[in-house]
């Protein structure tokens, strides 16, 4: 997966200053795959979702008094309209190409016939008595050097 840097963003925006409207360009595949599902996750965005819960905490966090029920749609609809351009973006799409290894190094602990030198070594010489947070530990380490 490529990261799209602003920089390369800016340098493709002025590329039809650069060669002219009528000209065509070269786009890495990578780069293009990226920007096209940048730009359908933009297509793909929902509005705030206005609803009680916030209205009240709205009054709440600016006055201690009562609300009515004409008073929470009066704030519902400031809300809407004070997030009327405010989107939520969906989770990102990330692929799972680390399933393979992680699973390779968990065959690769369990299976191990040092397998206690390899805890007390991997866990700087802590030893727990459930093997499994040592074998967690390993994982989350190891794992973590990969992020």
């Amino acid at each position: 997966m490529i990261t799209i840097t602003k920089e390369r963003l800016l340098t493709i925006k002025q590329w039809r200053e650069t060669y002219g409207p009528s000209s065509n360009v070269v786009l890495p595949a990578e780069e293009a795959e990226e920007l096209a599902r940048i730009a359908l996750a933009a297509l793909e965005v929902e509005p705030v979702a206005v609803n009680d819960d916030m209205a009240y905490a709205f009054h709440h966090a600016l006055s201690d008094s009562s609300l009515g029920a004409d008073e929470v749609e009066e704030i519902k609809a400031g809300l809407r309209a004070a997030f009327a351009n405010v989107t939520i973006q969906p989770e990102p799409v990330v692929p799972d190409d680390g399933r393979e290894k992680f699973e390779a190094l968990v065959r690769f602990h369990a299976g191990d016939k040092d397998h206690e030198t390899l805890l007390l070594r991997a866990n700087e010489g802590m030893n727990y008595q459930d093997p499994n947070v040592d074998l967690a530990w390993i994982f989350w380490k190891s794992s973590r050097e990969h992020i």
